[in-house]
């Protein structure tokens, strides 16, 4: 049996074409193994540094800068979760309640990011300046202090306050006569609430530390809190405390219009039949106009006077110039423009109530602000694009 035989192969030599190509499709292999290692690269890089800057970068990056302080992006966002918090239990009181008004309103504000972050800004502002200003006015807050404000805060209290004294019963009068009473309902005491123990302080401090350390705030972070709010406290009682409770005041009555035609009927009207009787026709609508008003102002301050919307500074220094039962003629400078005739009643140095010192003591404050931020040169960089939407009250939980 024949047995055939095969000669072996011998591989073909490559040509210089086939060594190019081969080449060629080697560089490519590695040029697209680098090209999609650097996307790859770049891709961990751009992921790496938005982390980084989520984290570490952004959160220290200033959102003011009032004098020597800088506010921080992780302070202004830790107040303002701490906002949405407070905003989120004022909602579900009042859902509770069956408010919905107020629950509204509540919700409103947690929806509204800018403006809840702009009063957030404005309170840490007004913090840092309250902390620059308090060694000139003597003011200085303690850890003591700030502890003591804390237990307070959830109704501990070191020394128990003293118990409001009860009345002693009237003595029973001996009747000479029988006498019918009706009996009347007998009134049952509220109860009174059960003191906080220090170890129900302590519970309900670590409980509500671990609630703020979801927002971020560590127990530092709460403590510093307490401690401006005791400072803004001081400092604001400081700068109003010399505001005076006396001023002069002034009392009248006015006639006022739109139309300087309307004005001037009223007073040709005055001149003839004097202003008692314009005034009286004018308030039992018998005038012969009838697109004109009048009314009595009580006494009132300067500072109050010229901050009306509808009267202005304009009117002010006209009523507290004229003399006492003469009239006098102004237009306001507050917007559109507003005819007056009065007359002023009486003018002397009074005892503000209580609503006016308010507002005294709150321009006072307001004005001493104003000048401290024009003084600390107050700085206020980007922070519209920082404002987080956590907590959600419509989150799932």
């Amino acid at each position: 049996m024949s047995k055939s035989t095969h000669a072996p192969q011998v591989p073909k030599e490559l040509t210089r074409k086939h060594i190019a190509r081969t080449e060629r499709d080697a560089r490519a292999t590695r040029y697209l193994t680098l090209g999609v290692g650097a996307a790859v690269a770049l891709a961990v890089l751009s992921i790496l540094f938005g982390v980084l800057r989520e984290s570490v970068f952004l959160p220290n990056e200033p959102v003011a800068r009032v004098g020597e302080q800088t506010i921080l992006t992780r302070e202004f966002q830790q107040r303002v979760r701490l906002a949405r918090l407070r905003l989120i239990n004022e909602l579900n009181f009042y859902q509770n309640l069956g408010l919905q008004e107020q629950a509204g309103q509540a919700l409103q504000q947690l929806d509204d990011r800018q403006g809840l972050g702009s009063d957030v800004i404005s309170t840490l502002v007004n913090e840092a300046i309250y902390r620059q200003a308090a060694p000139s006015l003597g003011v200085s807050v303690s850890d003591d202090e700030v502890q003591q404000a804390i237990e307070e805060e959830f109704d501990y209290h070191r020394v128990p306050p003293t118990p409001m004294p009860t009345r002693t019963p009237a003595p029973t009068l001996a009747a000479t006569a029988a006498v019918t009473v009706t009996p009347q309902p007998t009134f049952t005491p509220a109860p009174t609430a059960t003191p906080v123990t220090l170890e129900g302080f302590q519970q309900m401090y670590q409980q509500a530390l671990g609630d703020l350390g979801q927002l971020g705030f560590g127990e530092a972070d709460y403590r510093s809190l307490k401690k401006n709010q005791l400072i803004a406290s001081r400092v604001q009682a400081a700068v109003v405390r010399d505001v005076m409770t006396m001023t002069e005041q002034v009392q009248f009555q006015y006639i006022l219009a739109t139309a300087p035609e309307d004005i001037e009927a009223v007073q040709a009207a005055i001149a003839a039949d004097g202003f008692d009787q314009v005034y009286g026709q004018v308030l039992s609508a018998t005038f012969v106009l009838t697109d004109v008003n009048a009314g009595d102002v009580p006494f009132v301050s300067k500072v109050d006077l010229s901050d009306a919307t509808q009267f202005g500074p304009r009117f002010a220094d006209t009523v507290f110039t004229a003399p006492i039962s003469s009239t006098f003629g102004v237009i306001t400078d507050t917007g559109g423009s507003i005819y007056f005739l009065g007359r002023v009643l009486d003018r002397a140095v009074r005892e503000l109530d209580a609503s006016a010192y308010e507002r005294a003591q709150s321009k006072a404050l307001q004005d001493w602000l104003a000048q401290k931020r024009n003084e600390l040169k107050v700085e206020v960089l980007t922070w519209e694009d920082r404002v987080p939407a956590d907590p959600d009250p419509r989150a799932t939980p």
